[in-house]
This record gives C-alpha cells, sequence and structure tokens, in this order.
C-alpha cells in the first residue's frame, strides 16, 4: 500500500561516509520543516554505512534506509534515481551522505518554490574543505544578473545565465510532478559527474525558478574516497554527457531553439576537462567534440549573435579538427590573453 504523501523528501546518496553520515542525518533530522521523508541509498557501502542509516531509521519513522546488494556503475546516478522514483514528497531534495545543511533549509526552499509555483528553487552554499573553514561556493560570480529572492519566468537570456551555475542537484529542491511529467532522470552507466546533462536536462524544461541569497548548505571536499577524486579517463565521462544532452534537445524537436546552449555547455566544460586530461586522453575527447559539432549542425548566424568572441574561435578550432591550435587556445586562455585580440592584430 502506497504510504501517505509528504511535503519533502530528501534523497541521500551514500557510499562509504561513515565518518561524516551521522552529521548530515543530525542535520536533516534538525530541519524546520518536520513534514518531511529521508531516503537513504546505500550504494553498497563496505565501511558500516548501511548499520548507521538502519539505526537511525529505528530511531526516527521519517528515515527510510534501501540497502543495494551491489555497488552500481559510475556516481550517484542511479541511486538518485532510485530515490526519485521511491519519493513521496510533492518536492524531492538531495544531499550527499557527507555533507551537512543548516536547520532551515528544506522549509526556505519550499516556502520559495511553493509560493512562487517556481519548477525548482535553489540556495547558495559553502564548500568544505575537508579540515578548513568552510568558504563561499565557487560558482558566486555567476549570480550577478539573475533575480534574487523572485521568481524568474526563464526566457533565452536567463537559462542561459543559470546554466553557468555549478550543476550540483543538491542545493536545489525540484517539484516532484515536474520530474515525472518531463522524465527528467540522471543519466546511468560506467561514467561520473551525472549532475552536469541532469542540470541542463531541468533548467531548459523548466519554466520558472527561484534563487534564494542565502548560504544554507555545506558541500565536503577532499576527503579520502570522494567519488571526485581520481583523473584521466573518468573525465572522458564527459563526452557520453555531450551525447545525452544534445540527444536531448534534439529528440524533443529544441535544437534550433536550445543548440547553441549545447554547444556554450560543451565548451565551458571541454575547458574544464581539458586540463585534467593526458595526451592519448587528449585527443580522443577532442575527436569526439569534433565529431558531435559535425553531427548536430549549427548556424552561424545564431552562434554570432549568442556565442562571446572566445567561443567561436573555440568552436571553429574544435569544428575544424586543430587539436594542436586548441592546446595553444587553452595555455593563452588561462594567462588570461584576449585570444581574439591576439589572432585579430
Amino acid at each position: 500500500m502506497r504510504l501517505p504523501v509528504v511535503t519533502v523528501s530528501v534523497i541521500v546518496t551514500v557510499y562509504n561516509t561513515a565518518p561524516y553520515l551521522e552529521r548530515c542525518l543530525d542535520s536533516l533530522l534538525a530541519q524546520s520543516l518536520e513534514d518531511l521523508e529521508i531516503i537513504v541509498i546505500d550504494d553498497a557501502s563496505t565501511d558500516g554505512s548501511r548499520d548507521i542509516a538502519e539505526r537511525y531509521a529505528e530511531i526516527d519513522t521519517r528515515i527510510h534506509c534501501i540497502p543495494l546488494s551491489e555497488n552500481t556503475p559510475g556516481g550517484t546516478g542511479i541511486p538518485s534515481n532510485i530515490g526519485i522514483r521511491q519519493a513521496r514528497g510533492r518536492y524531492v531534495g538531495f544531499t550527499d551522505g557527507d555533507d551537512w545543511v543548516e536547520p532551515e533549509l528544506f522549509e526556505t526552499l519550499y516556502r520559495a518554490a511553493e509560493e512562487n509555483e517556481a519548477d525548482f528553487s535553489l540556495c547558495d552554499f559553502y564548500t568544505a574543505p575537508e579540515g578548513c573553514e568552510p568558504i563561499a561556493a565557487y560558482d558566486r560570480h555567476h549570480w550577478s544578473g539573475l533575480a534574487l529572492s523572485a521568481p524568474i519566468d526563464l526566457d533565452e537570456e536567463s537559462r542561459r545565465a543559470l546554466l553557468l551555475l555549478s550543476p550540483v542537484p543538491w542545493r536545489k529542491l525540484y517539484r516532484r510532478n515536474f520530474l515525472l511529467s518531463q522524465q527528467l532522470f540522471f543519466p546511468e552507466g560506467e561514467f561520473f559527474f551525472e549532475d552536469t546533462p541532469f542540470h541542463f536536462f531541468t533548467v531548459l524544461a523548466a519554466r520558472r525558478v527561484i534563487l534564494i541569497d542565502k548560504p544554507l548548505y555545506y558541500h565536503r571536499l577532499f576527503r579520502t574516497g570522494q567519488s571526485m577524486e581520481g583523473g584521466g579517463t573518468k573525465f572522458l565521462a564527459f563526452i557520453a554527457h555531450f551525447g545525452f544532452m544534445a540527444d536531448f534537445i534534439t529528440s524533443r524537436g529544441l535544437w534550433d531553439q536550445h543548440g547553441i546552449d549545447f554547444i556554450i555547455m560543451m565548451l565551458n566544460n571541454a575547458y574544464w576537462v581539458w586540463d585534467r586530461l593526458g595526451r592519448k586522453e587528449r585527443k580522443a575527447f577532442f575527436l569526439d567534440c569534433n565529431r558531435l559539432l559535425h553531427a548536430h549542425p549549427s548556424e552561424k548566424k545564431r552562434r554570432k549573435r549568442f556565442l562571446r568572441r572566445d567561443q567561436r574561435i573555440a568552436f571553429y578550432i574544435v569544428y575544424k579538427n586543430m587539436i594542436k591550435v586548441f592546446s595553444i587556445y587553452i595555455t593563452l586562455r588561462k594567462k588570461g590573453v584576449d585570444v581574439y585580440k591576439k589572432i585579430m592584430g
């Protein structure tokens, strides 16, 4: 029998976070919004995380532990999707099992979304490097130009600005019916960084959002065993994600409207990924980016209208398959050189 609906479902994805999980769950149980359920998806942890979650579930009936018998491929995509499908809440939020939150987080996000009929709400956050004091979010500079604490009816410009924000789902609260009606789920497979395409999907599908200018979430960084650790082939996951994003907008007949958003997202991520790849991996990554641009043609007039000058240069370099030139371009870009002025003299 289906249990009664609650206001908010919080999905906690857990894999070997035993040293931090109690703080995470304590902060969720201390929420000022009491009408919530906490769904802990334990991805076959080996460090006792499951035991902690089950012990908490015995103490408070709002906590439900779903232990998976085998560790799922990739990162948190599959556990997150299990949580979305199992959730009873009218709204769905996410928390990493090693993070913690302020007591008013979910009440603040819920009231903002509910009162403004937003598809999702989001707040500011702190990053908490292991052993250090929390520091301001790394995407704060992208908030400029976006309305704060007021609903945003999304248009091309505001969607593009939202896509520049960190793709993390854990400082957001989504209307569950919005996710289900639009069939918005995390991609599943042998890769990480699933939040990037999920962010892309939800921003393009949303009608209205609201940003709360308060840091209410603490995201732990650099702990041992964190899923962001590692490099090399792990970052080649972005090729699969670029494909998911391109397929999303083409399958929904949105390429003419949002193809340029895909190109911007692809280029912005390509800069970041490039520095984290070895020589052989860079070649494979670059060739796949080239193939994607040829497989999904874009109009020159829209590129000229919406891409910055440096982005138009990067697009041309990738499209023409000039990998050595791209390497030079990245080097100049990191040094703060205006590549367009340097080329044009």
